[in-house]
């Protein structure tokens, strides 16, 4: 049994335990949703030579113990995606 004196070290202690998993679970679905996207722009991209769909991938951007960002881009034909980009932009606003 925990004593009064350890009380508020075991709760951090379970608060700690439960940030961990909160995080690993989050970045896990990042992770996953980045992949997907990717999935879906190449499986929708013009099959011409098929090139452009094979061109897209995931790269991580930024990560800390708290969060995670992915990027989805096309590694070698990133201008036309650049311009599609802002063409997606200007046909939604």
């Amino acid at each position: 049994m925990t004593s009064i004196d350890n009380l508020a070290a075991e709760i951090m202690q379970g608060l700690q335990e439960y940030a961990d998993l909160a995080d690993t679970a989050m970045k896990k679905a990042v992770r996953k949703t980045a992949t997907q996207v990717k999935n879906e722009i190449s499986a929708n991209a013009p099959k011409d030579t098929g090139k452009y769909a094979k061109s897209w991938a995931t790269k991580k951007t930024g990560e800390n113990s708290h969060s995670l960002e992915m990027t989805v881009h096309s590694k070698n034909r990133y201008q036309l995606a650049h311009l599609l980009e802002h063409l997606i932009e200007e046909a939604l606003s």
